[in-house]
């Protein structure tokens, strides 16, 4: 496996280190080459590497053509290998090195960690070092650096020399050390521009792949542990670098009792688990916890604050937004501080190629818990309280900005008035995709921590991402926790409409009786509130479920009476979501005479009052309503209309709804070249479904209005897509 990189020099001859002097250590082994004008001695000091390393064949490719590409006798060829502490730098510049015969010269080899004192290096002593590892008398050697630079690169002109730097921070402490020619490799956590603008190869080093690091356990383990399936797992944990591997192989070799399940169960641990991977320290007193250490020491101060901050934050990935809101000052700097240590990557961005795409970013997971570890000991009680409070804040807002952006005008008992932060809702939806993951955490700290207002809050203004993306199990454990938080506020009304919002969930999973049990704990609670909209949306939702289970006639009245409430309470929208719900429960009762006028009202005020979300749910009805009239171009006429306004708001479930109503319409078609040209359209509207795919792949939302997917007759609509269904 590899390891650290570069902690010490490597004795060739017994696979041990030599912890003597940098003097001693520039001659591990000395050959002889005849020159001009003397014998001179040819250094060879790079250490070896271990026996367990995984070839990297896409870097080892890149080192290769340092040698192809360049006379390395006239001139120096560079390249720097960067990556995080522990992903096993030095190990494959060591490698790489030991496969090369054409350093006929020699190979020199300095680690700048052991000879930088407060900050700076001591480049003087390295040049002396190397200098007389070549042969020149200590009395030909000049005693300023200046002086010794010159002197190596005369000395070096003309050779086939390889020389490894490990360790370095910054160019101009690398430029004295690099020879008139051959091959100068330099390690460092990030890369150097300056060496980068003098025509250095730049050769980043990741962590290791899944299979990658399963191999370096299967190299090492027993038949039965090396061919556990849990080794998959148990490699993602130590996030593929080398020292967090190297020390689980190593716990499992010094432990044969040990097995592969109990091991994992330790490390699913984030409170032990650094400290299970520090193990015990190696040769040079190594942990994984050492080297994020010290590459955390190495960072300016604003990056160090920003690690400090997100030990802090629940989540896993973040944007520089989040931190500026909790107070982090001079963003810019400190995240390119963790950029180019590779503490932290790049994680995407919402509303790709939208004014408002913002980036987003993660730390490395084993970066993640040490800078958690570094925040419980560095940052006091006090200010970690401010910090989570200012990070459940920013949630509070971005959530019911995006409900707004998404929603529009729909009833909320928040009172908050949240900024426009999201230009319009396909923008908002992608940010509450991106936060999907954070948003979950954060309310689970903020309900440990007793934050409980804010809790009720952002769960309220979930609904349009949860009926959207139809993440059940997020949805459901979301409420449980935003219904708990706001019994312990008092906020009835608040519990009242949570609770309306859990029982559709469980109404779209099929679990019609969790669904009821809530809705009545819902109603119950009417009596103590003043909301009558409130009790509309309640309605409406039991309306849904006697749709689902096939109750037209108590369906009617149910949204009869939601429309009531909402024309009492002078709620526009209200009346044209409770119209569209009568008009699917007419339809379902066979009133389609009825729905028809109904629905054409609804879609009239919806154009009147710019409702748009309703417009693609009422056309989609309108469309089934004359099919059951026996209109059937004008059936399709109306569902072609909803289509596309399904696919301009990025409706994915109606869109994909509407395509499914004009398929069974084209086949009622008698004509078989109009059936062809409507077969046409539909595959030009797939196009659309293609494009909204194409952003949330990931999503698999179902059928919202059956789950059969015909032609919604008899189906309910549970509210899928954001704009219509509960408001």
């Amino acid at each position: 496996m590899e390891g650290h990189e570069g902690a010490g020099t490597h004795n060739s001859a017994t696979g041990g280190h030599i912890h003597g002097s940098l003097l001693q250590a520039a001659f591990i082994s000395i050959g002889t080459l005849k020159c001009e004008r003397r014998a001179r001695p040819r250094p060879r000091q790079v250490p070896l590497p271990n026996s367990w390393f995984v070839k990297r064949q896409e870097e080892l490719r890149e080192l290769e053509k340092l040698c192809a590409e360049t006379d390395v006798r006239v001139s120096a060829s560079l390249a720097v290998v960067s990556g995080l502490s522990g992903v096993g730098k030095s190990q494959l510049v060591w490698h790489w090195a030991a496969l090369q015969s054409c350093f006929t010269d020699g190979q020199l080899y300095i680690d700048l960690a052991d000879v930088r004192r407060d900050g700076g290096v001591d480049v003087a002593a390295v040049l002396e070092m190397w200098l007389r590892a070549l042969g020149q008398d200590k009395s030909e050697i000049g005693s300023l650096p200046g002086e010794r630079a010159a002197a190596f690169r005369t000395v070096t002109a003309g050779l086939r020399l390889l020389v490894v730097i490990d360790n370095a921070q910054q160019a101009a402490e690398v430029r004295p050390l690099i020879p008139a020619g051959g091959v100068v490799v330099i390690t460092s956590r990030r890369p150097i521009p300056g060496l980068t603008m003098d025509g250095a190869r730049s050769v980043p080093v990741g962590p290791l792949t899944a299979e990658a690091s399963v191999e370096l356990f299967r190299g090492c383990l027993d038949a039965e542990r090396g061919g556990h399936p849990a080794l998959a797992e148990l490699a993602d944990l130590c996030a593929g670098l080398p020292l967090a591997l190297r020390a689980v192989g190593t716990r499992l070799l010094e432990r044969p009792q040990q097995n592969v399940p109990d091991l994992l169960a330790e490390l699913r641990d984030e409170e032990r688990r650094l400290d299970i991977l520090d193990g015990e320290p190696d040769g040079e007193g190594v942990t994984m916890s050492a080297a994020l250490d010290s590459a955390y020491d190495g960072l300016p101060e604003h990056s160090r604050a920003a690690l400090r901050m997100l030990g802090v934050f629940p989540g896993v990935t973040f944007t520089p937004e989040l931190l500026e809101h909790a107070g982090l000052s001079g963003m810019d700097g400190a995240l390119a501080g963790l950029l180019t240590g590779q503490l932290a990557v790049r994680a995407g961005a919402f509303a790709a190629g939208s004014e408002s795409a913002q980036a987003r970013y993660r730390l490395h997971d084993l970066v993640r818990l040490h800078a958690r570890r570094r925040a419980a000991g560095e940052v006091d009680s006090g200010e970690r309280q401010r910090l989570l409070g200012e990070f459940v804040d920013f949630y509070v807002d971005r959530t019911a900005a995006a409900d707004r952006a998404v929603l529009h005008r729909r009833y909320r008992i928040s009172g908050l008035s949240p900024r426009a932060h999201f230009a319009d809702s396909a923008t908002a939806l992608d940010w509450l995709h991106a936060e999907r993951a954070n948003i979950l955490d954060v309310l689970s700290a903020a309900h440990e921590a007793g934050l409980h207002d804010p809790v009720w809050r952002i769960c309220e203004s979930l609904w349009a991402f949860d009926h959207t993306t139809k993440y059940f199990d997020d949805w459901i454990a979301s409420h449980r926790l935003g219904i708990e938080s706001a019994q312990w506020e008092g906020r009835t009304a608040a519990e009242s409409r949570l609770r309306n919002q859990l029982a559709r969930a469980y109404m779209e999973t099929g679990d019609h009786d969790r669904a009821e049990e809530e809705l009545g704990r819902a109603a119950e609670l009417l009596g103590f509130v003043d909301e009558p909209v409130l009790s509309g949306v309640i309605w409406e939702t039991e309306g849904l479920l006697r749709l689902a289970r096939k109750q037209p006639g108590e369906a009617v009245e149910l949204f009869t009476a939601a429309r009531e409430a909402n024309e009492r309470a002078e709620d526009a929208h209200g009346v044209i979501v409770q119209s569209y719900r009568l008009g699917q429960a007419l339809l379902q009762a066979g009133r389609a005479q009825e729905a028809e006028t109904l629905l054409t009202e609804a879609l009239a005020g919806a154009v009147r009052t710019s409702d748009d979300p309703m417009r693609s749910r009422i056309g989609i009805v309108q469309g089934q309503v004359q099919r059951a009239l026996g209109n059937v171009e004008e059936a399709a006429r109306q569902t072609v209309n909803a289509a596309h306004w399904a696919a301009w708001l990025r409706q994915r479930a109606k869109l994909k709804q509407a395509l499914t109503s004009l398929g069974e319409l084209a086949g009622d078609v008698a004509d078989q070249d109009l059936a062809a040209g409507w077969r046409r359209r539909i595959a030009e509207l797939r196009q659309d479904l293609d494009a909204v795919d194409a952003v949330d792949d990931e999503v698999d939302v179902v059928d919202e209005d059956g789950a059969d997917g015909r032609d919604g007759a008899g189906a309910a609509d549970t509210g899928g897509e954001p704009g219509g269904g509960q408001r």
